[in-house]
């Protein structure tokens, strides 16, 4: 009872979606992104690994960032809604067809380096949302495996939206929704905060 306790209670789900939406896109970008240099680009196979791997790498910036402003108490909900709003007009980039390569390049590693901010705001919440240490552990299982549903759905989605339409700026649809998603998520995020006591 009491593991389960904190998963009544709406703002652990909403970070936990939170971090879902934000797997699905960046799990797509980078499951994609070799096809797509090597079909579309023209891309070696070790230059489409090299910049994917980039792509990852620049995701570690990100979280640093995200540690770094909630120490400096800015609100979780506040980061989570500044995030998805990059993430969005870097999804908008990406999958713009008269954008140069290297804008739209640009674009993915920002996508991965403002994305990183999310994991910080979220994982951090489970102190916040426990009542006691006992919760932390139902807290911290419930954002890995909404994380895994992001990491399997978002690959799967881009796959099918693009075969159905033959256009890879169709996925477009799919980021730009988790996108619109999350960023709703990070308004009740704040909202459920504002209502708990002052602590992390």
């Amino acid at each position: 009872a009491d593991l389960v306790a904190p998963l009544r209670e709406p703002a652990p789900w909403a970070v936990a979606l939170a971090m879902g939406l934000y797997t699905l896109q960046w799990m797509a970008v980078m499951t994609w992104l070799p096809t797509y240099l090597v079909q579309t680009r023209g891309a070696s196979p070790l230059a489409a690994a090299s910049l994917t791997a980039i792509f990852s790498t620049a995701n570690m910036p990100g979280i640093l960032l995200g540690t770094w402003l909630l120490q400096r108490n800015v609100p979780r909900g506040r980061l989570i809604v500044a995030t998805f709003v990059l993430m969005a007009l870097c999804d908008i980039a990406i999958f713009s067809a008269d954008a140069p390569d290297v804008l739209r390049y640009a674009a993915v590693l920002g996508l991965s380096c403002f994305g990183g901010m999310i994991p910080a705001a979220v994982m951090s919440s489970s102190q916040r949302y426990a009542h006691s240490p006992a919760q932390v552990g139902g807290l911290q299982g419930l954002i890995v495996q909404l994380s895994n549903v992001g990491q399997f759905t978002g690959p799967l989605a881009v796959a099918a939206v693009v075969s159905a339409t033959g256009r890879w700026e169709s996925a477009l649809g799919v980021v730009l929704a988790a996108s619109g998603l999350g960023l709703a998520l990070g308004i009740a995020v704040g909202r459920f905060e504002r209502r708990l006591p002052a602590g992390v």
